[in-house]
């Protein structure tokens, strides 16, 4: 095989799907800044572009490569063509503010940002693709569904192909679908999506920290620790969908802090869309959108004393997982994870509560959360620094921001811990080995918020709602 123009394809298939979110990003937000396109061009584009072309299958369209490259066409000119109408509508972008203090510290951390995502990448591209679909869940439960659809030219053809029929939502195999259709898949190509989504988790992160005046070098080492984090390194590589819906997860919470705590409408649909994108990504992912958005939005209702755009808070979540589950709903139901939820209540009422199995889940989290082979430093160093951190809670000064970041670290913690604990009532003989290999990666956003909110708390600067971080030069909105 000549590895060349196949190469070339797949990367003109990122790149196609960077581009389109960049252009979508470019529509949300007012004055998006590099760190904003790097870390959600690629999320949001493919995503939006899985979700546009399950419409199409949807309605009878073929997925074909012709008719994906005329979607393609279409959507990116009706974004661009958006974006300059509404151009004239907003503030130019500013440019950013002269470093200040130590320039050269700033440019080489800057240098380091830039650096540890290039080496990121340079590593984990090769690695993804040679290790190819070697993991059976992933090849079973994404990569066959994906080539199935690919050959029948259908989504419909996800209930006979791959293990887990229409009941998981069709973004990660849509993209397998991809490869497929314009080179076969023959690298294969598809495995270069996981490393773009582990890089655009950290890279959020990263952006995130600095929009709450953590220092840059705190923030870039902050980024370090999730990018050589094992377990990110080992999902940037196998093709499992749990670290793409922690990246639309983890981003989705972070700029729903952020549009709540200004009340800003763009990054409010923005963090909505991201939800809503997890929840396209994996069904149990509905369910942290679910639970965060209410919550949220009733302690901004709290803080700030005034009322919230609900629109823009609720309806991207809402048409995206309300119009999946129209489709894919009757399948979600009779799945095992469908089964296990039914099978609760009758379960409780009989008396069995199954309280050891419950008590399991949490030990097994604290005894593989010093295992540095697992989660390397990610649990101690954040422990550390929440506790160091904590007191500010308490101070008149904390605001929305400090107090959300809190509580999304605690949705996103209970979700795991109630998801295995309903499925230990339908596979009682099957809850240890299934805990003991699939709960380190249901926690993954978990684990990520647990480090925002160290990184935060501890390195942030005092002010109240986090307007500190207004301090941080200018990489955005």
């Amino acid at each position: 095989m000549n590895v060349l123009p196949v190469l070339v394809i797949d990367m003109l298939i990122v790149t196609g799907l960077v581009a389109l979110g960049w252009a979508l990003v470019r529509l949300i937000l007012e004055r998006p800044g590099p760190l904003e396109y790097a870390s959600l061009a690629f999320p949001v584009g493919s995503g939006a572009f899985t979700w546009l072309l399950f419409l199409l299958s949807w309605a009878k369209v073929p997925l074909a490569s012709s008719t994906v490259l005329l979607a393609y066409a279409v959507a990116f000119s009706l974004l661009i063509g958006l974006v300059r109408l509404t151009r004239s509508a907003r503030l130019p972008a500013g440019d950013a503010p002269p470093p200040s203090e130590a320039d050269v510290h700033v440019r080489l951390h800057r240098a380091g940002l830039l650096a540890s995502a290039v080496i990121f990448l340079a590593i984990m591209l090769p690695l993804a693709v040679g290790r190819a679909h070697s993991y059976w869940d992933a090849a079973a439960g994404w990569i066959v569904e994906g080539y199935g659809i690919a050959l029948e030219g259908d989504i419909r053809a996800g209930q006979t192909w791959g293990a887990w029929g229409l009941s998981y939502p069709l973004n990660i195999p849509l993209q397998v679908t991809l490869f497929r259709l314009f080179d076969g898949d023959r690298l294969p190509g598809s495995m270069l999506v996981f490393p773009m989504y582990g890089l655009s988790l950290a890279l959020g992160v990263f952006r995130f920290w600095r929009r709450q005046a953590v220092g840059e070098l705190q923030s870039l080492l902050g980024m370090l620790l999730v990018l050589t984090n094992p377990l990110v390194l080992l999902h940037s590589s196998v093709g499992y969908a749990n670290l793409p819906t922690s990246a639309y997860l983890v981003l989705g919470a972070c700029w729903m802090i952020e549009g709540l705590a200004k009340d800003r409408r763009p990054e409010i649909i923005l963090g909505s869309l991201l939800l809503g994108l997890a929840g396209w990504t994996r069904a149990e992912a509905v369910s942290y959108g679910l639970l965060l958005l209410p919550a949220l939005l009733l302690l901004a209702r709290v803080v700030r004393k005034r009322g919230i755009s609900l629109r823009g808070a609720l309806l991207p979540f809402a048409i995206l997982v309300g119009i999946w589950f129209v489709f894919g709903g009757t399948a979600v139901r009779e799945s095992k994870l469908g089964g296990a939820v039914g099978s609760v209540v009758p379960e409780m009422q009989s008396g069995e509560f199954r309280l050891f199995e419950l008590y399991l889940i949490p030990r097994l989290l604290a005894e593989r959360a010093l295992e540095p082979k697992t989660w390397g430093y990610l649990f101690p160093v954040a422990g550390v620094l929440c506790l160091a951190g904590l007191p500010r809670l308490f101070r008149r000064r904390a605001g929305f921001k400090q107090w959300a970041i809190v509580l999304t670290t605690a949705v996103f913690a209970v979700i795991p811990v109630g998801l295995f604990y309903v499925q230990s009532f339908t596979f009682p003989d099957q809850f240890i080995p299934l805990l003991n290999r699939s709960f380190d990666r249901a926690f993954l956003p978990a684990a990520a918020m647990v480090l925002v909110l160290g990184f935060t708390l501890f390195f942030g600067r005092d002010g109240a709602d986090g307007t500190a971080g207004a301090a941080a030069p200018a990489s955005g909105p």
